[in-house]
């Protein structure tokens, strides 16, 4: 039995009491010995479900028909993610749904086969189709482009607050009023527009991370890109009011 199991760990999936086990170990086997109505294995290569394949290019981008290695691949990428994209309800109901179930998920075969499934709109996994393969891929690329999304966001705010059109716009129009500046809040923020020598995105978070009091966005809420929000009022409409009374 311990050579069966070792031999396949990989392709097996071992329940405790109906609960999915993440790793088998020396305790785990004596259990399995002193108590063997406790256990259940069952075998995590599904030959006779297709979709599996097709489910895999896109989550590990090659071919494979074992729920246990899709499962992995697809925990692994959720890790890699911002906190703004674990926590953000800023996401469409399918993604969101995706996103947690995943999150909360348990046990690889009920995941794939009823969890995901559900969440991105059919009933069971021997039920889906081109749709739900389109669903999965779509709330894929919006989580890993969720937070490269708020820069944009974000950026487009910013201009969109001071009526400017470019970072070089905002610059001429802050240098035109720097010997007049004396607020504290809006000489920090001179010194962030006009480092313009740097990429776009650097560029940015520099500013988003000033204006929010020093948290860079991937690390942000919603009620953080709330406040950004307001508070990127606040300044452009002191920097107006000082434009106007200085007649540029």
């Amino acid at each position: 039995l311990l050579l069966v199991i070792k031999n396949n760990t990989n392709k097996i999936a071992i329940y405790e009491k109906a609960q999915f086990q993440l790793k088998f170990d020396t305790l785990m086997f004596d259990r399995i010995i002193a108590c063997p109505q406790n256990f259940e294995l069952q075998e995590t290569v599904m030959q006779d479900m297709p979709i599996l394949k097709d489910i895999s290019n896109i989550i590990l981008h090659e071919t494979s028909n074992n729920i246990l290695d899709i499962t992995k691949g697809l925990i692994k990428s959720i890790r890699k993610l911002d906190k703004y994209t674990m926590n953000t309800q800023n996401l469409d109901k399918h993604t969101l749904r995706f996103r947690n179930v995943i999150v909360n998920a348990k046990d690889p075969i009920s995941l794939f086969e009823r969890d995901i499934p559900k969440s991105l709109g059919c009933n069971r996994l021997s039920d889906c189709d081109r749709e739900f393969l389109n669903n999965l891929e779509k709330s894929l690329n919006k989580l890993n482009n969720c937070t490269n999304n708020l820069i944009v966001e974000i950026k487009s705010f910013l201009f969109e607050s001071f009526q400017t059109k470019s970072k070089e716009s905002l610059r001429e129009r802050f240098i035109k009023v720097k010997e007049f500046i004396g607020e504290k809040e809006l000489r920090v923020l001179l010194n962030n527009v006009v480092e313009i020598d740097v990429t776009d995105d650097l560029w940015i978070n520099r500013i988003a991370t000033f204006i929010n009091k020093f948290r860079v966005p991937k690390d942000w809420t919603d009620d953080d890109y709330a406040d950004f929000k307001i508070k990127t009022k606040e300044l452009a409409l002191k920097f107006f009011v000082l434009e106007a009374t200085i007649g540029t």
